[in-house]
């Protein structure tokens, strides 16, 4: 054997132990931190479904004398309950079998309601802020004879708002995962080869998809609720607060109503010109 057939021989034999422990590395997983992922997760599903259940049965022991903010925390914990069978639970499932064992419609289904289910707490949450924000600041302060217009049946069509943008909104899930094979880079070489070991996964093309993605649902889901969130119970705090203030100067109800109206109208104003600006910048 000369020293060129040596060294070629060598460097193959360095090159197949390289690849099959770059491939063990991406087949399997650290079983510490799974463990620690799956009981944060039935943790998370029990107090979830646990607390949840509670303000049902509570509501439910009182439905006859419901009020309609009872009923926006009725949904809130529907909306909540929805997150903990079908994104914690799903999840659960998927981190004790490691590998998603479904098929290809499970996963696209799975992959649908699990959005579903974050853009629902977030935004039925926002209805909540915009029924408490419409009756308590425009009706009962602006237009008190007409507060008995808003009734449960808009706090409702709030609610059904809210759920038809989470279903709408999570419609790309279905697009970008789907049940495949898993592709196992091998770095030394820097190319792909099937593993047939098939998953639940994504795939985004061109690559500038992913972080764009990922931008989009931080913001629709996290951000921009949370802003308007704050928005609205600002405005409600600041309203109600000028109300004692105006109360506590005796001043006429029709005289404080104005006023309260005006810093109403005022407020949207500043909101409106706020959003205007950044949405433009």
């Amino acid at each position: 054997m000369t020293s060129s057939d040596w060294f070629n021989q060598s460097d193959s034999s360095q090159l197949t132990v390289y690849n099959s422990t770059n491939v063990t590395s991406q087949l399997t997983r650290d079983e510490g931190i799974a463990v620690i992922e799956m009981a944060v997760s039935a943790t998370i599903l029990f107090l979830a479904i646990a607390g949840n259940c509670c303000v049902i049965l509570s509501l439910a022991i009182k439905r006859k004398h419901l009020s309609r903010m009872h009923l926006m925390i009725l949904h809130l914990s529907l909306a909540d309950l929805f997150v903990a069978f079908f994104n914690v639970l799903p999840q659960l499932i998927w981190d004790i079998t490691y590998r998603f064992q479904g098929g290809s419609f499970m996963c696209v289904v799975v992959k649908y309601l699990q959005v579903v289910a974050m853009y629902a707490s977030s935004y039925v949450l926002l209805a909540t802020a915009v029924d408490r924000q419409v009756y308590l600041v425009y009706y009962a302060i602006c237009r008190p004879f007409l507060s008995q217009s808003w009734t449960a049946k808009q706090a409702h069509i709030l609610v059904i708002i809210a759920w038809a943008a989470s279903l709408l909104f999570s419609l790309p899930q279905m697009f970008i995962f789907s049940y495949q094979e898993i592709s196992l880079l091998l770095l030394y070489m820097k190319v792909e080869l099937g593993s047939e070991v098939y998953d639940c996964w994504a795939r985004f093309h061109p690559e500038w998809t992913l972080p764009a993605y990922i931008t989009w649902m931080t913001a629709s889901i996290f951000i921009i609720p949370t802003c308007l969130l704050g928005l609205l119970y600002g405005q409600i705090t600041w309203v109600v607060w000028k109300a004692g203030r105006l109360e506590q100067k005796m001043l006429p109800i029709k005289s404080t109503r104005l006023e309260l109206c005006f810093e109403y109208w005022e407020a949207d104003f500043l909101i409106g010109i706020w959003a205007g600006y950044f949405l433009l910048r």
